[in-house]
C-alpha cells in the first residue's frame, strides 16, 4: 500500500512496525469522512496481524 509499507501496512525494513491509520490509504479514500474505510481497513490488518504476535 504506497511506498513505504507492504499490503498489511507493515513498514519497510522494520520488524513489527505497522501503519493501520489513514496515511496507509494510498489516495483520497472517496468519501467526505473516511472513518469507515479507515476502521475497515485497520480491523483487516489486525486480524491478519495478530495472530502472528
Amino acid at each position: 500500500m504506497g511506498d513505504a509499507c507492504d499490503n498489511l501496512g507493515q513498514l519497510y525494513g522494520y520488524r513489527n512496525l505497522y501503519v493501520v491509520d489513514g496515511s496507509l490509504l494510498p489516495g483520497s479514500a472517496g468519501a467526505a469522512n473516511p472513518a469507515l474505510t479507515v476502521a475497515a481497513n485497520a480491523e483487516r490488518i489486525m486480524a491478519a496481524v495478530a495472530p502472528r504476535l
